[in-house]
């Protein structure tokens, strides 16, 4: 009953506020320097419930911020905004906040005035989406090569891998189709193993420059590899994997096939007398 009677009351004050031209004009400072970056249009949300509301508000602002003080690699869903000494809910990752996170933001939004000031910067520290993952037993760094165990889950802390210069990849329990975890499309992967995968599409491989590919125990329902020009060894591992399916990966040198039978090497030398073929 609280939260609706205080939902109600926030309504008001945003009409009260906004009633005339439907946004409030505020400028826009950098949080270090102080430095005056320009000005930002505070909309009025129509969202009908007040999470949507506020993160509607948020998200318009952060974007208008991220174009006032750019980042090489982050996106807008990075940047801090303090306003009138209020900290607004990040939403970096997750858009999920308490309750009364959200009254606050809320309030803080609507009683935004002309003279109201706006302090942005960037979160670059990624330390709480690592520990999360790590947390959760999703990623392990070993030497230089990340191991992501995906177990069915997508957590979208897993788009701090695109900041942490990741080329080499193993990711297990995955399903790969023309739709696949969005934070591979960040990555810019050279090498690549893949463990208990279902592929149906290979659109994800179009992002990256894969030299070297793992199989282990996948299973394919894609009658040709795509978009893995540049891919010179292949590794398979009791993986459903025949010739005609690699006749597009025209610079592959070498494929190494194990638990394969004999017959089957066989028939990979033959079609394929270019590659050298390990068994």
């Amino acid at each position: 009953m609280f939260a609706l009677r205080a939902w109600v009351g926030a309504k008001c004050r945003a009409k009260s506020n906004f009633d005339r031209l439907g946004s409030c004009k505020i400028e826009v400072f950098a949080t270090f320097s102080n430095r005056r970056l320009g000005f930002a249009f505070l909309s009025k949300s129509k969202a009908p419930d007040l999470a949507e509301a506020v993160k509607t508000m948020i998200k318009d602002l952060q974007h208008q911020a991220a174009r006032l003080m750019s980042h090489a690699t982050r996106s807008s869903n990075h940047m801090v905004l303090v306003l009138d000494n209020i900290k607004l809910p990040s939403l970096t990752y997750r858009d999920d906040v308490s309750l009364e996170e959200r009254f606050q933001a809320f309030f803080c939004l609507v009683d935004a005035t002309t003279k109201s000031k706006l302090f942005i910067s960037w979160n670059e520290d990624d330390s709480n989406a690592l520990s999360l993952l790590r947390s959760h037993h999703v990623l392990v760094n070993h030497l230089g090569m990340f191991s992501l165990d995906l177990k069915g889950t997508y957590y979208p802390e897993l788009d701090v891998l695109a900041f942490l210069g990741v080329t080499n990849l193993r990711i297990s329990n995955v399903l790969l189709g023309v739709e696949y975890p969005t934070f591979l499309s960040r990555l810019r992967l050279t090498c690549l193993h893949l463990i208990n995968a279902d592929l149906s599409s290979w659109d994800f491989a179009k992002n990256h420059r894969l030299t070297t590919l793992n199989l282990c125990n996948c299973t394919f329902n894609t009658p040709t590899f795509e978009n893995l020009a540049f891919l010179e060894h292949l590794l398979a591992f009791n993986s459903d994997l025949e010739p005609s399916m690699l006749r597009n990966c025209t610079n592959l040198k070498s494929l190494a096939l194990t638990d394969f039978p004999s017959h089957k090497v066989a028939q990979f030398r033959k079609e394929m007398p270019h590659v050298n073929v390990i068994s």
